[in-house]
């Protein structure tokens, strides 16, 4: 035979007394306009669908100028590759002419000549083959210019 265990006193008395009260005795915060508080969630609810909308509306803007600024750099980036190329295939044409003129000033027996040639084999070695970029100024005005980069000097 199974006997019923009793609730706590504690507990019967906490739902008792509360029963018993009438709402005007309660504290007023317990004292809720159901009506009120829909109106206040249903408010609630518009602002945040609001703010949802305005704050993914930023994002996507974020997104597009984030591929924008990367197109930017991708094309920048295939214009000094180009100006990289073109620098150093001008400069591999001088290089081969000068050696051309060595070749030819030693077989003709032209010390002077061969002396003269090997100066500005020296001298062009010495310089960057890439010092366009030395000015980093002048360098970003070109990258930068919209109607492409003229990269005389």
């Amino acid at each position: 035979m199974t006997t019923k265990k009793k609730p706590s006193s504690l507990v019967r008395s906490t739902k008792t007394n509360l029963a018993k009260k009438p709402a005007s005795v309660l504290p007023s915060k317990q004292v809720i306009d159901g009506a009120a508080v829909l109106v206040e969630i249903a408010n609630k609810w518009i602002e945040y669908r609001q703010i949802a909308q305005e704050e993914e509306t930023k994002r996507e803007g974020i997104r597009a100028n984030a591929a924008v600024a990367l197109e930017q750099i991708k094309a920048r980036r295939d214009v000094m590759m180009k100006l990289l190329d073109d620098e150093h295939r001008e400069r591999a044409e001088v290089f081969k002419n000068l050696f051309r003129n060595l070749e030819e000033a030693l077989d003709r027996n032209l010390v002077e000549h061969a002396t003269d040639v090997v100066d500005k084999i020296t001298n062009l070695a010495r310089e960057s083959p890439i010092r366009v970029l030395a000015d980093s100024d002048v360098f970003k005005a070109k990258i930068q210019d919209p109607r492409g980069a003229d990269f005389s000097f």
